[in-house]
């Protein structure tokens, strides 16, 4: 190989390494970016499941439940919610204590969120309690059933509590006289 044909051997390999180079600069910088864009997203992801999550919990855990009487039952709707056929129902009864003041029993599956308490609890006296409580708030309403735990039920006003009481023994009573 002659010089003149060295150099430009030499010149065209300096060439193409050159241009090597840069590909492997704009490479590098799109999978710096593209590591950066990534990041990001997955920054972003965590708050949305952080927020969705705390909104689930403010809105949807912390309200009360849904409680409706029909001529043949009682419907808790919501978190944890149940229906209960009058023909389950032993006895109802108006306490006139709040549930702190009764005595709040050991969660096994429930929430406690500020003031109200729900879910599957257990005492001493009984292995399966459903509360739907506000737990500062009198009176409560225990509603026992022949084949499980009692229900305890109080509402955030104590006057809807009480009204609700007189409903429900109403259509129990009402129930019992049709059977």
């Amino acid at each position: 190989m002659t010089n003149k044909h060295f150099s430009l051997y030499h010149a065209l390999a300096i060439l193409s390494d050159e241009k090597s180079q840069r590909q492997d600069q704009s490479e590098h910088k799109n999978k710096k970016h593209s590591t950066r864009y990534n990041q990001l997203i997955f920054i972003l992801s965590g708050i949305i499941i952080f927020v969705a999550i705390f909104l689930f919990y403010a809105l949807y855990l912390h309200a009360e439940n849904s409680v409706y009487i029909y001529e043949d039952r009682i419907q808790i709707k919501g978190t944890y919610g149940v229906a209960v056929n009058f023909s389950e129902i032993s006895d109802v009864v108006l306490i006139e204590k709040s549930m702190e003041e009764i005595g709040v029993p050991r969660r096994r599956h429930g929430v406690v969120t500020g003031d109200i308490l729900k879910g599957r609890y257990e005492s001493d006296m009984h292995d399966n309690i459903l509360l739907f409580v506000r737990q500062h708030v009198a009176p409560t309403i225990q509603i026992t059933r022949e084949n499980e735990g009692s229900i305890f039920l109080s509402f955030a006003e104590t006057q809807y509590t009480n009204e609700f009481y007189l409903e429900l023994r109403s259509n129990l009573e009402l129930a019992a006289q049709t059977e």
